[in-house]
Order: C-alpha cells, then sequence, then structure tokens
C-alpha cells in the first residue's frame, strides 16, 4: 500500500509539471506572433525602351544663310562690250563704195551714237557708207599723237589731267565710261583703216604736234 501510494504521489508531480510546461508553451504562442512566409516575388525587369515611346530631343541645326540675291532665270551673263563691236573691217572695207559716200564727212566718227573718236564711232561711220573721218589730235607728254577732241578725257573717261599732262602709257590705260573704250593712237588709225578712207584731221597749234604728225603721214605713206 505504501508503495501504491508514492506511486500515485509521483504520478501527481508529473502531471502538475507537464500541465506547467503546456501552459507556458500556449501562452508562449498567444503572445508570440506567427512567423510568416516571405514570398520572394520575381524581380520586374524593366520594358524594353521603345524608341517610338521615348521623347526625341531633337538638336536644331543651323539653316545656311539665305542669300538676299534674287536669281532671274532669264539673266544672261553680260559680257564685256568688245572695242571694235560693229564690223570685220577688211570685209566692209572691201566692199563697194557708193558714189555719194565721197561727200559724207563723218565728224568725229558717229559721235551721236559712239563715244567721239574712238574705233566704235569710226567703225559705224564706215558702216553706214562714209569714207571720210573727221579727227582731231592731241599730244602726250612724250610725244605721242591721240585721236581727241578735247584736251582732257575727262568728257569720256573721268581723268580730269590734259593729254599733255600724261604720259602715253597713262593714256593707252584709260578707258570710256561708255563702252570701256580705249582713245586710240593716230598710228592705230592709220594701221587699222589705210588708205581705204579719207582722213580730214584738224591739227591744233605747236611745233612738235606737226613735226610728229608729218612723220607718221610718211610712215603709213599716206
Amino acid at each position: 500500500m505504501k508503495q501504491l501510494g508514492l506511486f500515485a504521489v509521483i504520478m501527481l508531480l508529473c502531471g502538475v509539471l507537464f500541465g506547467c510546461t503546456a501552459v507556458k508553451s500556449r501562452d508562449a504562442s498567444e503572445t508570440e506572433p506567427a512567423p510568416t512566409a516571405k514570398v520572394l516575388q520575381p524581380t520586374e525587369e524593366a520594358p524594353a525602351s521603345d524608341p517610338a515611346a521615348q521623347p526625341v530631343t531633337e538638336t536644331p541645326t543651323e539653316e545656311p544663310e539665305k542669300s538676299t540675291e534674287i536669281d532671274d532665270p532669264t539673266e544672261e551673263p553680260i559680257s564685256e562690250k568688245p572695242e571694235y563691236p560693229y564690223l570685220d573691217i577688211e570685209d566692209v572695207l572691201s566692199s563697194p563704195v557708193s558714189p555719194y559716200a565721197a561727200h559724207v564727212f563723218s565728224h568725229q566718227g558717229t559721235a551721236k551714237e559712239e563715244c567721239s573718236e574712238t574705233f566704235a564711232a569710226y567703225d559705224l561711220a564706215i558702216l553706214y557708207g562714209s569714207r571720210c573721218l573727221e579727227q582731231d589730235l592731241v599730244i602726250s607728254s612724250d610725244g605721242i599723237l591721240y585721236c581727241s577732241h578735247d584736251l582732257s578725257p575727262e568728257r569720256l573717261t573721268g581723268e580730269q589731267r590734259q593729254f599733255s599732262e600724261m604720259t602715253s602709257r597713262e593714256i593707252d590705260a584709260l578707258r570710256t565710261e561708255t563702252g570701256n573704250l580705249c582713245i586710240p593712237r593716230l598710228s592705230a588709225v592709220f594701221a587699222r583703216y589705210g588708205k581705204a578712207v579719207t582722213y580730214v584731221i584738224e591739227l591744233r597749234p605747236g611745233e612738235e604736234i606737226l613735226q610728229r604728225f608729218l612723220e607718221l603721214v610718211s610712215e603709213y605713206e599716206m
């Protein structure tokens, strides 16, 4: 009997201890939050870049400067007016001469239509049928004779000095403001027209100009 009583006591103590342990375990489970399982989400990849969807930043381009000049398609390039614009002198001078030509005197060539006493004025006069050229002479500072009605080339070229104050090289470089024509030397006139025309020449006073004129007449056998 004593043994049964001792066994009952031991069992009772074990039950108490087990009950306390169970209560503690239940209390701990109630006070501590239940662990939650973490769900790993797959990493979201950024959508592929769509060129059409992306904003496009345009770099401003510099436009070439526009010319203010207006091109005229009908405009043809301006060619320099030739020094002898009217005729092939050999063909014209060899053509038949009108019987009235000897009575037509061309004063300074055709001074009303071309710059007076230039090859253009003389050529046009011959083309009109004249075979008599009226001329005036001037002389350069180095003794060369030129055909000019005026003592200065200012009216034709803008140069204000007189011919007698200029060298032949300076006079040869002059050009008329209209037509870009030269001031012709008397020797060049003789060489161009020869004996096909009659020269009606007005000599200005002066021993030198007379001497130079006679030398040229002799040289070209006029």
